[in-house]
């Protein structure tokens, strides 16, 4: 994605725990829906309640994409460092996009306290379609921390443990490797060893055999040679 690294300049006001990012997100990704078609129906109704319960919902919906990122902030920093060098990158992006959405909510927001205030018609079809823009970018960030949990075993301690044994069994296969390379190089020497002796042994016997008596190379002095 390329998104540059935006964060949040302050931290939450009290301490999260471990693993209550899932609850946050599933909460916050509800509420622009809600705020969705509360403004659909505003458009056609037009009653100024409406658009006061929608900026009740915003104001709700900017509270929980807070609470969304600074659990994040403390779910990721704990699976960072069990995560591959890709996971890790998808992290990264993931954050920088989760910090990109606080923002367009928070402006989203203040769009929509200038709406109640002006009751523009226009201003009120545009905040749909920026609503329809928003939703698209959350159905971007979740499929992004689907990968996360269920490709990259972010947050999840049974994949993280086996992708723990998984190296070290590939830790132990490498060295098995490596030790049938050495005992195939011992092999080798080996076997030219005993070729060799083989070799010096056949060579011996040979010897042995091809030696003539003298007796049989002295030729009869009375003998013709014809």
């Amino acid at each position: 994605m390329g998104l540059p690294e935006l964060s949040i300049p302050f931290e939450a006001p009290f301490v999260l725990p471990l693993l209550a990012h899932a609850p946050f997100v599933h909460f916050a990704m509800v509420l622009p829906i809600v705020v969705l078609i509360i403004e659909i129906l505003n458009l056609m109704l037009k009653r100024r309640i409406l658009s006061f319960l929608s900026l009740g919902f915003m104001f709700l919906m900017m509270m929980a994409f807070f609470m969304v990122y600074f659990s994040g902030k403390v779910d990721g920093s704990e699976a960072f460092d069990l995560l591959s060098l890709h996971g890790q990158e998808e992290l990264k992006e993931h954050k920088s996009l989760g910090g990109l959405l606080v923002y367009v909510v928070f402006i989203l927001f203040l769009f929509k306290s200038a709406i109640v205030v002006s009751q523009n018609s226009t201003l009120k079809a545009m905040f749909v379609l920026f609503m329809i823009g928003l939703l698209s970018l959350i159905l971007l960030q979740g499929k992004h921390g689907g990968e996360l949990v269920y490709e990259h075993g972010a947050n999840n301690k049974l994949v993280s443990e086996l992708d723990t044994n998984l190296t070290d069994a590939q830790a132990q296969v490498e060295e098995l490797k490596a030790t049938i390379e050495i005992l195939n190089l011992k092999n080798k020497e080996l076997n030219s060893s005993l070729t060799m002796a083989k070799e010096v042994n056949q060579t011996s016997i040979v010897e042995q055999n091809v030696t003539v008596p003298e007796s049989n190379l002295t030729l009869d002095k009375n003998a013709t040679v014809r």
